[in-house]
C-alpha cells in the first residue's frame, strides 16, 4: 500500500506539471479553431458548426486539466450549486460521442424534480466519463450491449444523497478484481494504467460522497455513486 502511495504522489506530481504544459497548446488550438469557425462561418456554415463544436471541446479538456492540477497539489477547488440533470445529460453528450456506431442500446434516466448539489461540475462530469467508458470497454466483445446511467434520490449512510448509477451488460467484474476495482495502479486491462477509478474515488469522497461497485443480475456490472444534495438548491 505505502509502495502504491509513492508512485500516486509521483504521478500528482507529474500531473501538475503536465497540467502547466498543456494548458497553452491547448488554449493555441482552441483559439486556432475559432479563427477558422469565423473563416468558414458563411461559406461553410456546416464546417463552421464542426470547428465550433471542436474548440468547446478543446476547452473543456482545458478544463478537466486544471482541475486535475489543482486536486492532485490540494489546491482551492471551485465548486457551485448545480442541476445534476443538466450535470449529467452533458457528460453523458460527451462520453458517448462514437457510440452510435457501437451497436450499443443507450438509456438515460432522469427524475423530473431538480436535484441540487454543490459540486465542481468538471470533476463530477470527469467520474461519469470514465464510468462510461469503462462500461462501454467491458462490453466490446460481448454479444448484447445495454448502457443504462441513472439519477435518483435515497438513503445513504443515513443521509439524503443524489445518486448516479452506470449499469452495463458487460464482462463484470471479478472478485479478485472487485477488492482492488478503486486502487492506484490495479487495472485489469493491457494498456489500462488504473488511475481511472482511483482518482474517481478521490474526488467523489472529496465531495463528501462515496463510489462503490455492485454485480449486475444478468450479467455485468454496476457502478453507483453518490453525493449530498441541497434542499431547493439552498
Amino acid at each position: 500500500m505505502l509502495t502504491h502511495q509513492g508512485r500516486f504522489s509521483v504521478v500528482g506530481q507529474y500531473a501538475t506539471a503536465i497540467a502547466h504544459e498543456l494548458n497553452q497548446p491547448l488554449t493555441a488550438a482552441a483559439n486556432y479553431l475559432a479563427a477558422l469557425r469565423l473563416t468558414l462561418k458563411d461559406s461553410a456554415p456546416e464546417a463552421a458548426e464542426l470547428a465550433r463544436a471542436a474548440g468547446l471541446q478543446l476547452l473543456r479538456a482545458g478544463g478537466i486539466v486544471q482541475g486535475l492540477r489543482g486536486f492532485v497539489s490540494k489546491g482551492p477547488v471551485k465548486r457551485e450549486v448545480q442541476d445534476l440533470r443538466s450535470l449529467l445529460e452533458e457528460a453523458f453528450d460527451v462520453a458517448l460521442i462514437g457510440v452510435q456506431d457501437a451497436g450499443v442500446q443507450v438509456r438515460l434516466k432522469l427524475p423530473d424534480e431538480p436535484a441540487y448539489a454543490l459540486v465542481n461540475k468538471l470533476q463530477i462530469q470527469q467520474v461519469l466519463v470514465n464510468l462510461v467508458r469503462n462500461a462501454l470497454e467491458a462490453m466490446r466483445t460481448v454479444p448484447r450491449k445495454q448502457l443504462e446511467i441513472g439519477l435518483r434520490a435515497q438513503p445513504v449512510d443515513g443521509h439524503e444523497c443524489a445518486v448516479i448509477c452506470v449499469a452495463d451488460t458487460g464482462i463484470g467484474v471479478t472478485d479478485v478484481m472487485g477488492d482492488q476495482l478503486f486502487l492506484p495502479f490495479v487495472s485489469d486491462k493491457d494498456d489500462g494504467m488504473g488511475v481511472g477509478l482511483s482518482i474517481s474515488k478521490a474526488i467523489v469522497k472529496s465531495h463528501e460522497g462515496m463510489i462503490w461497485h455492485e454485480a449486475r443480475e444478468g450479467g455485468g456490472a454496476v457502478f453507483k455513486f453518490s453525493l449530498p444534495v441541497l434542499n431547493n438548491g439552498e
